[in-house]
């Protein structure tokens, strides 16, 4: 954030039993703007728990894992 630069394709692999991503994706919120894809590596029996903020456009599952992808809602409260 000091450097001033912005993701576009924020990949989260935190450890699986971390299931409440709401200071991490609210840290990265200054990193990112409206168009920015957040993915979240997780247990893929579990839906990660994320700020109202954001919303989830697909989720995908391998056996144990899954991938759930998010962007932010616009300042509107509708989807990005």
């Amino acid at each position: 954030q000091k450097e001033d630069r912005q993701f576009d394709l924020p990949f989260l692999d935190p450890p699986y039993a971390m299931k409440d991503m709401c200071p991490v994706m609210e840290a990265l919120v200054p990193l990112t703007d409206e168009n920015t894809l957040l993915i979240i590596e997780h247990e893929g029996s579990i839906e990660p728990y994320v700020p109202e903020f954001c919303f989830r456009t697909d989720r995908r599952k391998w056996g144990y894992c899954g991938v759930s992808f998010y962007v932010i809602k616009g300042e509107e409260g509708g989807e990005a």
